[in-house]
């Protein structure tokens, strides 16, 4: 059995990444759980070396990135099953279970008709592989730095609590006021739900 691996954007951070299971007619054909098994060990390889292509990462670490799995008929392009789920626990027996749930929604579809895609959100990168957040750049005063503290509140509540009262006529200064920022921060977290 054989595979087409494809990385979707082909430079900078995956996105997407599609393998299809191909198998040649004069080979024997390929049994059960160990297909399965070879399907999933192929897609962590594949995630694996185009994370790595992008960024130094450790394998222990990619293997715990969320993503979404799903299968994708080819003869429709459309998804068919799919589960949100990091990358160590894609083995065999998941990719048994989106094709039972494939076969469940009444769709014949055999193995080989079938494309995997594993789709890796945006903000795994954002986030990154080190310690807590940077200072951004764009912050180029001090009191603007204590948004990005743990201030036990939502961080962009406390941002936009500060942001307001510097658009005051009379702004209370940080080291005067920081404990009511915290609690105008976490009241207005509260408001919106955040």
């Amino acid at each position: 059995m054989d595979f087409i691996t494809s990385v979707w954007p082909p430079r900078g951070a995956p996105h997407q990444i599609t393998l299809r299971p191909i198998w040649r007619a004069h080979r024997r054909p390929p049994e059960g759980l160990l297909v399965l098994n070879a399907i999933a060990n192929t897609l962590k390889y594949t995630v694996i070396r185009a994370v790595q292509n992008y960024r130094p990462w450790l394998r222990r670490n990619i293997l715990n990135i969320h993503g979404v799995l799903e299968g994708v008929s080819l003869e429709t392009n459309r998804s068919k099953a799919a589960e949100f789920t990091p990358l160590r626990s894609i083995d065999g027996e998941l990719i048994s279970l989106i094709i039972e749930y494939i076969h469940e929604s009444r769709d014949d579809v055999q193995l080989f008709e079938l494309e995997w895609i594993f789709t890796i959100p945006a903000a795994t990168f954002i986030r990154g592989g080190h310690g807590g957040p940077r200072i951004p750049t764009w912050a180029p005063k001090s009191y603007y730095r204590d948004t990005w503290e743990d201030q036990g509140v939502n961080c962009a509540a406390y941002a936009l609590v500060r942001l307001m009262e510097n658009t005051k006529q009379r702004p209370r200064r940080l080291s005067e006021a920081k404990h009511l920022f915290i609690h105008e921060a976490r009241d207005m977290a509260l408001e919106f739900g955040w």
